[in-house]
C-alpha cells in the first residue's frame, strides 16, 4: 500500500455565484477514491444560492468546512484564504464548475509521492459543456518538456493541479496584483524552486459556459500572460528562446482577431482533439 502514512489531502474550492454547478465540484470530490480529504469551501459573497447549498454540505459533511467572505474578494485571494485554512499535506484545487474523476486524487498524490522533486503535478482536461463532452487538452508529463514550453503553454491547467503544501511556505502565496493571470505567475514562481510534472490521463472535466471568465476576460488574460512572460525570460531556471520570442510577438499581433477565433487558434496549436 503506497499509502502507509495516509497523508490528508486539501481540495480547496472557491466559490462565487456557483449555485447552478457547485453539487457536481462537491460530489466529485467526495466521491474519490482516495478517502483522506478535507474540503475546504470558499463563498465569494455570492448573491445567488450558492452558500445555501454548501451549508447544507457542511451540515451533513464533518470533513467539509465553509469559510464565508463578507465582500468579494476574487479568486487569487480565495485561493489564499484557503490555503491559510489548509491542514493537508497536500493541496488539490477544484473549480466549483468543474468535476474531479474519481481517481484524481489517489493518482496525483500517488505521484507526487513517488516524486519528491516535483512540486505540482495536473493532467488531462476534458472540456465539456451542457451539450456533452468536447476536446481533450493534453499536457507533457516532464519536466524538461513543459519548462520548454512555458513561454507558449502553462505547464500544468491550475483547476487540474496537485501542489505539495510545502511550496507555499517556500515561494509564497498568490499575487493578488495578478487579477486574472495568477495561476501563470504562480506556476513561474514555481518553476523556480520545483518541477512540474502531468500524469498522462484525465483528471478532470472542465466545464466551459458562455460566461466564463476565461471568455469574458480574454484580452486581459492575454496581456497579463505576455507581461508576464516577458518578465520571467531573464529568470535564469527558464530559456527563452526564439521561437518563443516569434510565439509571443504572434500572440501580440492576434489579439486584433475577434477572441472566439483566438481561442480557436490556440485549441489548433495547442493540439486539442
Amino acid at each position: 500500500m503506497i499509502y502507509s502514512k495516509n497523508p490528508l489531502v486539501s481540495v480547496i474550492i472557491p466559490a462565487y455565484n456557483a449555485g447552478k454547478y457547485i453539487r457536481d465540484a462537491v460530489d466529485s470530490i467526495l466521491s474519490q477514491t482516495y478517502k483522506n480529504i478535507e474540503i475546504i469551501i470558499i463563498n465569494d459573497a455570492s448573491t445567488d444560492n450558492t452558500l445555501k447549498i454548501i451549508k447544507n454540505y457542511g451540515d451533513k459533511n464533518k470533513n467539509i468546512t465553509i469559510h464565508n467572505n463578507k465582500v468579494n474578494m476574487g479568486v487569487g485571494a480565495n485561493r489564499t484564504i484557503g490555503i491559510g485554512l489548509a491542514k493537508g499535506k497536500y493541496i488539490c484545487w477544484q473549480d466549483a464548475d468543474d468535476i474531479s474523476l474519481p481517481n484524481r486524487v489517489k493518482n496525483q498524490l500517488n505521484y507526487l509521492i513517488n516524486h519528491e522533486d516535483v512540486g505540482a503535478v495536473g493532467g488531462f482536461i476534458n472540456f465539456f459543456d451542457d451539450n456533452g463532452d468536447g476536446v481533450i487538452r493534453r499536457y507533457e508529463e516532464t519536466d524538461s518538456a513543459l519548462r520548454s514550453k512555458i513561454f507558449r503553454y502553462s505547464p500544468v491547467a491550475q483547476p487540474a493541479s496537485m501542489v505539495k503544501a510545502e511550496v507555499y511556505s517556500s515561494i509564497g502565496v498568490f499575487n493578488s496584483s495578478y487579477v486574472v493571470a495568477e495561476d501563470l505567475e504562480m506556476s513561474f514562481r514555481i518553476g523556480t524552486k520545483y518541477h512540474f510534472a502531468n500524469i498522462q490521463e484525465v483528471v478532470l472535466k472542465y466545464r466551459q459556459t458562455a460566461n466564463s471568465l476565461t471568455r469574458l476576460n480574454l484580452r486581459k488574460m492575454e496581456m497579463a500572460t505576455l507581461e508576464l512572460r516577458k518578465k520571467y525570460s531573464k529568470n535564469k531556471a527558464y530559456n527563452y528562446t526564439l521561437i518563443d520570442w516569434l510565439y509571443n510577438v504572434a500572440q501580440r499581433i492576434s489579439m486584433i482577431l475577434p477572441p472566439n477565433m483566438r481561442m480557436l487558434i490556440f485549441k489548433i496549436i495547442r493540439g486539442d482533439k
